[in-house]
């Protein structure tokens, strides 16, 4: 990266930290902070639970196995697409219109104070489970595709995403999270629509891709595919309708506003199969030896969506895109700590050691 893309990376850290400052305002009680008063209106809402719903592993893993064996992959994200969907037609207003602070206050009220802990102490170990897998990937993958420093990666990635968590709760999760798909969602448009240009319009890009890339006939004679794809669909659908991962539907305004939502987020997850799996494609053709290009990742396919952003985009695009890769991981975990924190807060601090204690404590 050039020194103007670092330039960007920079920009985009601080302007996160100073949406949580700005958001700081917005938080007067435990409901404002742990789910924004349930005052957030739809779009703000959708794109967040898009953003929450996954990570870097988009751009690495999930490009790697784009780059070499084509179409499959993006079963997941359609899965997900479909996920939102029944969120949006059933499960997003019932979940709204629980009037809960926390997804195991509804646990609860229905299952009991045995279950409450259950679900407690099953969510917080894991959740820091998978922020740390999530960090430290992250720290490991542009440590050896950009030299950045695997330490100061984890650590000044982490801190900023505390920052934010702390500072501005649930407001400033949501408000950021959906200034992260305003600049994630564009610039992977340009590197689908340049890459494709570069090998010289989409008959072309047909042309010169790997042929199985698109071969769909692969579900019914490649071993387990099709075994594979159906459970990746009810997968995710387990995954965005549970009430523990929809609980971002407990922030939003009304039963209205939380369809919305939930049809905002499969619209996004459409667009974003062919704009995240475009460019590895293109790859295949136009970088048939990744090794070449990242010698010091230990998988170098997971390069594949980086090698033609960076052959494509102009100088500065680059940065814009490593922040929204960034956002892709940070996104989930500024969600994870405020949900986690709310969960430790409701659900077993204040019921076993404060019962009666008052917001501002």
């Amino acid at each position: 990266m050039s020194h103007y893309d670092y330039a960007v990376l920079a920009f985009y850290f601080v302007f996160m930290i100073a949406i949580s400052w700005a958001f700081r305002r917005f938080v007067n009680n435990v409901s404002d902070y742990f789910r924004s008063g349930g005052q957030i209106v739809w779009w703000m809402v959708g794109g967040s639970a898009f953003m929450v719903s996954f990570s870097a592993w988009t751009f690495t893993g999930a490009a790697s196995k784009a780059y070499s064996d084509g179409w499959p992959i993006a079963v997941i994200y359609v899965a997900n697409a479909v996920g939102f969907i029944c969120n949006a037609l059933y499960f997003a207003p019932k979940f709204r219109q629980l009037r809960v602070i926390t997804a195991i206050q509804a646990v609860r009220e229905r299952f009991g104070r045995a279950n409450e802990q259950i679900f407690t102490w099953l969510q917080l170990p894991t959740g820091i489970i998978y922020a740390g897998i999530w960090l430290n990937s992250l720290g490991v993958f542009f440590s050896a595709a950009f030299g950045l420093d695997l330490t100061w990666t984890i650590l000044g990635t982490g801190l900023v995403v505390l920052f934010m968590s702390l500072v501005g709760g649930s407001w400033a999760v949501v408000a950021s999270d959906f200034i992260q798909v305003l600049i994630l969602m564009p610039v992977c448009l340009v590197v689908a629509v340049l890459a494709v240009l570069k090998l010289g319009g989409f008959g072309a890009f047909l042309d010169r891709v790997p042929s199985h890339h698109f071969d769909f006939s692969q579900v019914f004679s490649k071993e387990f595919l099709l075994f594979w794809c159906v459970a990746m669909l009810i997968k995710q659908f387990t995954s965005t309708n549970n009430l523990m991962d929809a609980s971002r539907y407990l922030c939003v305004k009304d039963s209205r506003h939380a369809r919305w939502a939930g049809f905002l987020g499969a619209g996004l997850f459409l667009v974003g199969i062919f704009i995240w799996f475009v460019p590895p494609m293109a790859a295949a053709a136009l970088f048939p030896d990744l090794g070449t290009v990242y010698p010091t990742l230990k998988n170098p396919n997971e390069g594949a969506f980086m090698a033609v952003s960076q052959a494509v985009l102009p100088v500065g695009m680059v940065g814009l895109l490593v922040s929204g890769i960034f956002a892709a991981t940070m996104s989930s975990m500024d969600s994870g700590l405020n949900k986690n924190a709310g969960i430790f807060i409701k659900n077993f601090y204040q019921p076993h050691f404060r019962p009666h204690a008052a917001d501002a404590h």
